[in-house]
């Protein structure tokens, strides 16, 4: 087996999905194989060079294939029918009911990538999950046996400079609680804001920052905006949409703690990202939250007491030896998804495929 290529519906800049596949690839070429990401959709400029949009005829029958799964797409019945040694590796599908009130349409795929998961279990003898809850349902949807290949989150990411502007704009005095991640129902920004308005009785002078992809005519998204006006917190929320690695790092540097309600995750690589940061993490102890924090990080499993949820909050940005303590901990954790820890997981994959080649 000479090459080794990636399937993907779409390749987006900053997306962890995306990331991981352009990792994969430069990995499979250090390793002499010729290899390349196929997407079906490509327009994002900053990463259109790094992707091929897919054509079925450039991979061939002996080729081996990774295929990252997160929602359904026009890619399986290829995939079912290709016979070469073949891997799918699966980032999670929201589920539906998340999305049904805001976006049926949308939630209807996620309902058909369920389902496809299904359907090409049969199909697939090698099966992944970026984590042991991933893994763990695949197993229910019929593949045989599937591993796991963690997400690399390299603290080399972070080498060049951060946005000046943004550094000096948030190094007024005031306390800063980041979250990462999309402007989606799973993550339940809805739930963050509130809290945080309990939060500000306890600490005036402290602003909440939502650093993530937002599209204003997204009911849900407008939703948050509809909440954040309720509870009179047009001041205090900054809402960023999309950044650059600059800004984001600018974020992440000037953050006093990463706060997350997030009900449903796969994975979540900004819970990591935090850790190197040296940014105490607080997050809701939901799906794969638990396993991607480990036994270090500091976790919630109630919503219905937001005033106690806000107080947990204020003890780990105040209590300088509470802090200590979990970014010692912390310090731990991070480790176990450095680039060349997953890479081990990565050689076994491609062995079996070498095997299944053969």
């Amino acid at each position: 087996m000479k090459r080794i290529h990636q399937l993907l519906p779409d390749l987006v800049h900053g997306d962890a999905i995306s990331n991981h596949a352009i990792w994969i690839k430069r990995i499979l070429r250090a390793w002499g194989y010729a290899s390349e990401i196929y997407a079906v959709r490509c327009y994002d400029r900053k990463v259109v060079k790094e992707a091929r949009i897919f054509d079925p005829d450039s991979i061939l029958r002996e080729d081996g294939v990774l295929y990252h799964h997160s929602i359904g797409c026009e890619l399986e019945s290829f995939l079912v029918g290709h016979l070469g040694p073949k891997c799918l590796i699966y980032h999670n599908i929201t589920p539906a009911s998340y999305f049904e009130p805001y976006r049926p349409d949308f939630a209807r795929k996620l309902r058909d990538g369920r389902e496809h998961l299904r359907i090409m279990a049969p199909h697939f003898s090698i099966s992944v999950g970026d984590s042991a809850y991933n893994a763990r349902e695949l197993a229910k949807m019929g593949f045989a046996k599937p591993g796991i290949l963690p997400i690399a989150v390299s603290p080399e990411k972070w080498e060049g400079p951060p946005d000046e502007g943004v550094m000096r704009a948030l190094s007024d005095g005031k306390t800063n609680l980041l979250f990462v991640g999309r402007i989606i129902p799973n993550k339940c920004i809805h739930h963050l804001v509130e809290a945080f308005s309990a939060y500000l009785s306890m600490d005036p002078h402290a602003r909440l920052i939502l650093v993530g992809e937002e599209h204003p005519d997204d009911p849900y998204c407008a939703h948050v905006r509809d909440v954040i006006q309720r509870e009179g917190l047009r001041e205090d929320v900054l809402v960023t949409g999309k950044v650059s690695d600059a800004q984001l790092q600018a974020y992440y540097r000037s953050a006093h703690l990463f706060w997350s309600m997030s009900e449903h995750e796969g994975f979540c690589v900004p819970l990591i990202e935090a850790m190197w940061y040296d940014i105490p993490v607080l997050a809701y102890k939901m799906s794969a939250v638990p396993e991607t924090i480990g036994r270090y990080g500091i976790m919630f499993t109630e919503k219905g007491d937001l005033v106690s949820v806000a107080a947990l909050a204020r003890l780990l940005v105040r209590d300088q030896a509470l802090r200590q303590c979990v970014l010692k901990a912390q310090a731990k954790r991070r480790d176990h998804f450095l680039p060349h820890v997953v890479e081990s997981h990565l050689k076994d994959i491609v062995q079996r495929l070498e095997s299944q080649g053969e």
